[in-house]
């Protein structure tokens, strides 16, 4: 929820407000973050809407702050926004909380900066550093290699290292995303392709997130005699499962937590390689058909299906990913 740091998506009770001291930083862009952070730092409870209220416009003149992401003094006040955020939520008592967004703001604002270091000048640069060290500083280095993006730690190695050249190069050619680059699984993960040389394997491991297991049913038809037959995938992403041996295990969950493991049949999905377009990963051999038993009588409770939940467990190249599905 904290990636949610602008101040024009939120309503405030002017009680609490008032009774947070929420005020806004004079003379600062970026503002609406320290006051953000300090508001979901002090409020017991607060509500999330789905709708959409509010549409981004790209101002023709550019004068929007996000088309200013090669100023220094603009880098700069991001900075000091950020330090006070964090501030905000460690002096609340909330220093967990400080890490996730530390660990945000690496994958998302600094992503957001990054494109500018091509041609950067040195004031710049400098405040690009002192902004990437304050974050590195406040999260666990393991979980910096296991949650953020490939691009991002390529650039901040490659930053740091002093590798000009490289560094431009990559953010100007280099992958967007590890979809568009082959992927290699060793005992340490999953690792992308890059095509920059001399970079740290932590560096090119690809987040947990994703490699987390993509499961569906794509069709849930009951027989004549009441038996449920499902069809669907399941496959680690961003693992090829060309001429790559993997299993896949359907556990069903029922509604008084018994747990019965239930046979399935290994099949060809062209679906899962719409799900996840990846130019160098076929997913296609994830799918499955599975028969679940007819329901049994009496139902529990009208209406209601005894069947919770199917718990799927993929084992390829020595990673083992889980998934629950719902069932209907």
């Amino acid at each position: 929820i904290q990636v949610n740091a602008v101040a024009w998506s939120k309503v405030y009770r002017r009680s609490f407000y008032d009774a947070a001291g929420l005020r806004f930083p004079e003379g600062l862009v970026y503002e609406d973050q320290p006051v953000s952070s300090r508001a979901y730092a002090r409020a017991a409870a607060f509500d999330v809407l789905p709708d959409a209220g509010v549409v981004w416009r790209t101002r023709a003149d550019g004068s929007s702050l996000s088309q200013q992401t090669a100023a220094a003094a603009n880098l700069a006040d991001h900075n000091r926004a950020v330090e006070l955020s964090l501030a905000e939520l460690t002096d609340s008592g909330h220093e967990r909380a400080a890490q996730i967004r530390a660990l945000q703001l690496l994958t998302h604002n600094l992503a957001f900066f990054a494109h500018s270091l091509v041609g950067a000048d040195d004031a710049f640069k400098e405040q690009f550093r002192r902004g990437l060290q304050m974050l590195l500083d406040r999260v666990p280095h393991e979980e910096y290699v296991h949650t953020v993006n490939v691009r991002s730690k390529t650039i901040h190695e490659l930053f740091l290292a002093g590798r000009t050249d490289d560094l431009e190069r990559f953010i100007t050619d280099g992958p967007a995303n590890v979809r568009v680059r082959p992927t290699t699984v060793t005992a340490d993960g999953v690792l992308s392709e890059i095509g920059v040389d001399g970079v740290s394997v932590e560096s090119r491991l690809i987040p947990d997130q994703q490699t987390a297991l993509r499961a569906r049913i794509l069709e849930d038809t009951t027989t004549a005699s009441g038996e449920r037959v499902l069809r669907g995938y399941a496959f680690v992403r961003n693992v090829d499962l060309t001429d790559r041996d993997f299993t896949t295990t359907a556990t069903l969950v029922s509604a008084d937590g018994s747990r019965t493991t239930v046979p399935l049949t290994h099949t060809v999905a062209p679906e899962a390689n719409v799900a996840v377009a990846h130019d160098f990963c076929d997913f296609s051999p994830s799918g499955f058909t599975l028969t679940l038993p007819a329901t049994p009588a009496p139902v529990p409770t009208a209406g209601t299906n005894p069947f919770r939940r199917l718990e799927l467990t993929v084992t390829v190249a020595g990673l083992t990913r889980s998934a629950t599905l719902h069932l209907r």
